[in-house]
């Protein structure tokens, strides 16, 4: 059976004890000293703090020891509500704002910082004045309104599932394949033409690149001319 190899920490004692820095039996008695003990029979006992609960001084929430001792006897949330919050300034937080065309209830920074609109009636107010004025004619990119015609009869589904097989289903800029893209390929007018549906007219693209064919028409129609003949 194993014995204590420790001796008591107590001066003049050579009792053996299981712990190190500890005191025998006898001397725990002696000085009551009992580790377990709770409240005033405890060595840390400090006026009675720690076993007190503490409650926010405004709403009645319950909150922490050091908040209530050492803090601003606050909840979080109240802590942070009006001139207490370290972004108050003068009021101006707490406001509320509303559009004044529409009447909308907008944020902070747009009716105190900016014109006082909502986005939609900022956005109005740009084209009035002649600032964003880029739709149809004014737009660099018009193309006497291509977008709203409609596809000849010939444009079905099937059709272009042909064109996207005959490209080995992979964009011809990039070179992705479209199970990599998880996304059907477009199927691209090289001469931006709708009506022209010829297969020799018609590449297969995918999202990202379909998109950029948007600037730059002539280069491109460049570059597809000379991809076909390169492939013929």
């Amino acid at each position: 059976m194993k014995k204590p190899k420790y001796i008591c920490i107590e001066p003049n004692c050579l009792k053996k004890v299981w712990k190190r820095n500890t005191r025998c039996r006898e001397h725990i008695e002696k000085y009551k000293i009992y580790p377990c003990r709770k409240g005033k029979n405890n060595a840390n006992f400090s006026n009675g703090k720690c076993l007190k609960d503490y409650f926010c001084m405004d709403c009645g929430k319950k909150i922490s020891l050091a908040t209530g001792i050492y803090g601003q006897h606050r909840c979080a949330s109240c802590a942070h509500k009006g001139e207490k919050s370290s972004g108050y300034v003068d009021g101006k937080t707490c406001r509320k704002y509303f559009c004044i065309d529409c009447g909308k209830e907008i944020t902070v920074s747009g009716g105190f910082y900016g014109k006082g609109r909502c986005h939609s009636c900022s956005m109005k107010e740009k084209y009035r004045l002649g600032i964003m004025n880029n739709k149809g004619k004014n737009n660099n990119n018009f193309n006497n309104w291509s977008s709203l015609e409609i596809y000849p009869f010939g444009w079905t589904k099937t059709f272009k599932k042909e064109i996207r097989q005959r490209d080995n289903q992979q964009c011809q800029i990039c070179g992705i394949k479209e199970k990599i893209n998880h996304k059907c390929f477009d199927v691209h007018h090289i001469d931006y033409d709708k009506r022209n549906i010829n297969p020799e007219n018609l590449i297969c693209l995918c999202k990202s690149c379909h998109g950029k064919t948007n600037y730059n028409r002539d280069i491109y129609q460049e570059y597809f001319r000379i991809l076909k003949a390169v492939i013929k």
